[in-house]
């Protein structure tokens, strides 16, 4: 069988090409003279990835359609926001992407994964998807001052020590299909 006769193969190139593009125009926009080019470089990136994506996995009308929904959900918003609190939208939509991103990965939580990297992937998104909704609800309530806490209070301990509990969990939940075998746990029903 030859790799063209193999859709998943070619996706999977096509997904490397968009990501090595992605990281080098990441990396130029460090640099004032090569910024502009960096940016094009990575939006190219991300319209092959997308492009791979509509043509070889989802339905184009639901992809589309949901591009459509989210510009304009996001145009209205923007639109609507002063230029002073672009910050705090800034960190609302970063909050959304990462609410996305933890919505996605507990949809795949109870689905058996083929292997323990899998489940890895998945543990660790799922944390870092909440994290990064959590912080960004955050940071938008100290944008635009409608939190007020001090380094020192009682309410950023507690959200410390909560950050540091889930941490635990996480390095338990990523550790617990070696925990029979170990015999330390029994994972048996009835």
């Amino acid at each position: 069988m030859s790799i063209f006769e193999d859709i998943t193969a070619i996706q999977n190139i096509i997904y490397i090409v968009a990501s090595i593009l992605f990281i080098s125009g990441i990396k130029m926009l460090g640099k004032e003279d090569t910024a502009v080019k960096g940016n094009f470089l990575s939006a190219f990136a991300m319209f092959i990835a997308v492009l791979a994506t509509i043509i070889f996995i989802v339905d184009p009308v639901i992809l589309l359609g949901g591009i459509l929904l989210g510009a304009v959900i996001g145009s209205t918003i923007a639109l609507k926001v002063k230029m002073t609190s672009i910050p705090e939208m800034v960190a609302l939509f970063n909050g959304f992407g990462g609410l996305a991103t933890f919505l996605i990965a507990w949809s795949e939580y109870n689905s058996i994964p083929d292997n323990y990297f899998q489940y890895l992937l998945v543990m660790v998104t799922i944390y870092i998807g909440g994290v990064t909704f959590t912080g960004s609800l955050i940071a938008y309530g100290k944008l635009s001052e409608k939190l007020k806490v001090a380094k020192t209070s009682i309410v950023t301990k507690i959200f410390t020590t909560i950050f540091y509990g889930s941490i635990l969990f996480l390095i338990f939940s990523i550790l617990l299909p070696f925990l029979p075998a170990l015999g330390l746990i029994s994972l048996q029903c009835c």
